[in-house]
């Protein structure tokens, strides 16, 4: 059975169209132009500048007064397909366009909201004890009726782990709004009805998630089409050792050594003991 909250129609998704390229090319060459490693922060925010009028930019900052010692911010260009067959992007209807006049508006699908957020170093948070960080937050004595909560955490300007956090509930007891909009806009509601009450923990799952990865990202829900022809740009703040001071770069890189070592001998054990000699090596016999 076709789960009948990916297009919320209870039916078959749409078919998908074939990826083709929206933005024109030399929007795209002047974006891949700003993109890499900066460790600069005057040459940060004259990238920042440049992107801003023609790049969705991912991050809490329009400009940067500061790039922690040891760090560097990373310029990504992620793939958001503008087209809604393609998975991406789903309609949500008209808005008042500021112009006068109404315009089509979007909201970034579960797909294109994952990619940010893995590139954007977005993590889902762990339960610890005392804290439940992800989980149903109803009883569960109703199976028409779901809460649930997800925690990701992101890294902020100043290098530091926050928390962000993302509630979802859905209510499809027989005196809900919701039971009532479907019976009142679908010619088979029933059917409608028993298919999204059969999905109704994922559904509630998913909608908290993408709720926390929007928290997350400070990404609107609503999108233009205009908005959407435009790439997205991820800003990630990186510790990468990158110090002023040369002992602290060569601290760094022991530390990693270390780290890397550490990992190999947990996964393969320790290696075999090598020893040197300065006495020649015998031949093989035979050779």
């Amino acid at each position: 059975m076709q789960n009948p909250w990916r297009n919320g129609l209870g039916g078959r998704p749409a078919p998908r169209a074939p990826q083709r390229p929206v933005v024109p090319v030399n929007t795209l060459a002047a974006v891949d132009a700003q993109l890499g490693a900066v460790r600069d922060v005057g040459d940060l925010n004259r990238r920042l500048a440049v992107l801003a009028p023609i790049a969705n930019l991912v991050t809490p900052a329009e400009a940067w007064g500061d790039i922690p010692d040891g760090h560097s911010v990373s310029l990504s260009r992620v793939k958001v397909d503008p087209n809604p067959r393609a998975g991406d992007v789903y309609p949500l209807g008209e808005r008042h366009a500021d112009g006068g006049g109404s315009e089509k508006v979007f909201g970034l699908a579960k797909v294109a909201l994952l990619r940010l957020g893995q590139a954007a170093g977005v993590t889902v948070a762990r339960n610890v004890a005392g804290a439940m960080a992800n989980g149903r937050t109803d009883d569960g004595t109703d199976p028409h009726f779901c809460g649930w909560t997800v925690t990701v955490e992101a890294g902020g300007l100043f290098g530091a782990r926050q928390a962000h956090t993302g509630d979802a509930t859905i209510d499809l007891r027989d005196d809900s709004e919701a039971v009532q909009s479907i019976r009142d806009h679908f010619e088979a509601p029933e059917r409608v009805l028993r298919e999204r009450r059969e999905y109704i923990e994922r559904a509630a799952q998913t909608a908290a998630l993408l709720r926390a990865l929007r928290n997350a990202l400070c990404l609107t829900i609503e999108l233009t089409e205009a908005q959407l022809q435009q790439p997205f740009v991820v800003v990630l703040l990186r510790y990468d050792g990158s110090y002023a001071n040369l002992d602290d770069r060569r601290a760094f890189r022991d530390a990693q050594i270390r780290a890397s070592s550490a990992a190999a001998h947990a996964l393969f054990g320790p290696g075999p003991s090598v020893g040197f000699t300065s006495e020649p090596i015998p031949p093989r016999e035979g050779g």
